[in-house]
């Protein structure tokens, strides 16, 4: 439990009180580009960071779309939704999930943006930490220190995987990414006078059934567009077009995933994602790894497995169940992590064992819990208890990055380059990865919540 009031320190720093959305909005609207920026400041500085080794592997680092991103989807809606599931993920089953400071790429980007972008982005943030206010303040939810010492993958490219085994991983991972891009996602282009609207579909599981929309200034026509001329550009137009597009997806999926692998390497935590080509991507890497990783490294078949969800409770009453249930829950952790030890050392044969003997009986006492404290989930409200499940899925993931990745950092003194450098980075890399220095990676995928949960 933090020994301050999160939500006070919040609301003093903003000096206004807590409010609907329709009412934070209004007093968005009034700022400033200079005053976001100074509140954004202030805000970072009371948020509690964790810096410190994780001795658990259920305390994670959840991927950019579980911390609010604006990736894959930009919409508020869309984004508080995905922290709504991170909130139950979080509220009932981790020891601690960390998710990346709001405010801060607010503060290095803004001059990038326009004022009304830096408002959306601004009213997100504080949407996302209103939200979550009660899971800070319990611990449940922290923040990720970075101080913007990850690099995005050109810069570890160039800077840090010198040595040929991390080079090809970074190039097989985007070359895995482009073919799979290219099988399973159509894209349908619209030409307009200013811009090029671009939406992304697939019938698989990698987009989760949601398109996704993209927006590129046209610089192919001058002249005005009307349907015949539509119709040419589309034609002349749609390989480079489609090239742009999953450039820029491989982009995303690549900077998240070096980002998570980064402080799960400098930490020990483990990543928590809720998009599915993340952990294609994974697997497929682990899969064409054959050098001190061991054969159990991809387990999600075999420990795929659903936890009880409560749709519609609100986060305090969430965490009075875990409070009043804690055995229930901290036991199925622990039982979790011993069937995952287990699991490395065993025979792949017996994986499905191990999972049914260890974890199996611990879920079924979680949904008995669950279904036995009705009166305390509707926490004074009169409505039905809607029960659902979670699915998580896991696997291990040897990392695209050295597992001494922040001595390198060190040495690089952050993003100032010093010449010369290469010469300590090719030390640093001599040693190769081995099974220890393991990631674990957990896809959590919640039912969609129904009704207006941003009120619970």
């Amino acid at each position: 439990m933090l020994e301050f009031d999160f939500g006070d320190a919040i609301e003093n720093t903003l000096g206004v009180k807590r409010q609907s959305s329709d009412q934070l909005r209004k007093f968005v609207n009034t700022l400033r580009s200079s005053k976001v920026i100074s509140l954004c400041s202030n805000l970072t500085s009371i948020l509690p960071f964790y810096n410190k080794n994780s001795t658990s592997k259920f305390e994670f680092l959840a991927n950019t779309t579980l911390s609010g991103g604006a990736y894959p989807c930009s919409a508020l809606d869309c984004r508080l939704e995905k922290v709504n599931s991170l909130a139950h993920f979080s509220a009932l089953y981790a020891d601690r999930v960390l998710i990346s400071d709001p405010f801060e790429s607010l503060v290095f980007h803004y001059k990038t943006s326009s004022i009304n972008r830096l408002r959306e982005e601004f009213l997100a943030a504080l949407e996302i930490v209103f939200y979550i206010a009660d899971l800070v303040q319990c611990e449940f939810v922290g923040f990720a220190e970075s101080k913007h010492y990850h690099f995005c993958r050109h810069c570890y490219s160039k800077y840090v995987a010198k040595e040929t085994h991390f080079e090809n991983r970074l190039r097989e991972a985007e070359a895995f990414l482009d073919d799979l891009l290219q099988k399973e996602v159509s894209l349908e282009i619209n030409f307009n006078r200013n811009h090029i609207d671009i939406t992304a579909s697939s019938n698989s599981s990698i987009y989760d059934r949601h398109d996704r929309i993209f927006e590129l200034k046209n610089t192919y026509s001058e002249s005005p567009i009307g349907n015949e001329n539509r119709d040419d550009l589309i034609d002349q137009y749609s390989n480079e077009i489609s090239n742009l597009y999953r450039k820029s997806e491989i982009e995303n999926i690549m900077d998240d995933t070096i980002r998570q692998n980064y402080y799960s390497t400098l930490y020990g935590t483990s990543t928590l994602t809720t998009n599915t080509i993340d952990l294609l991507m994974l697997e497929f890497l682990n899969k064409n790894e054959s050098r001190n990783i061991n054969k159990n490294s991809v387990i999600s078949d075999d420990f795929s497995h659903y936890v009880p969800l409560i749709r519609n409770a609100s986060i305090k009453s969430l965490i009075k169940l875990r409070n009043n249930e804690s055995e229930s829950f901290s036991v199925y952790r622990d039982a979790m992590s011993k069937a995952i030890d287990e699991a490395q050392s065993s025979d792949s044969s017996n994986l499905k064992e191990i999972f049914r003997d260890i974890v199996q009986p611990e879920i079924n006492n979680m949904n008995l819990a669950v279904r036995n404290t009705k009166t305390l989930l509707r926490d004074g409200v009169a409505r039905d208890i809607i029960f659902g499940t979670g699915f998580v899925t896991l696997g291990v993931f040897s990392g695209l990055l050295p597992a001494n990745i922040g001595q390198i950092i060190a040495a690089l003194g952050g993003f100032h380059y010093a010449q010369g450098v290469f010469g300590k980075i090719s030390d640093l890399l001599k040693q190769p990865p081995s099974i220890k220095d393991n990631k674990f990676y957990f896809l959590w995928k919640a039912q969609k919540i129904e009704g207006n949960w941003r009120n619970l």
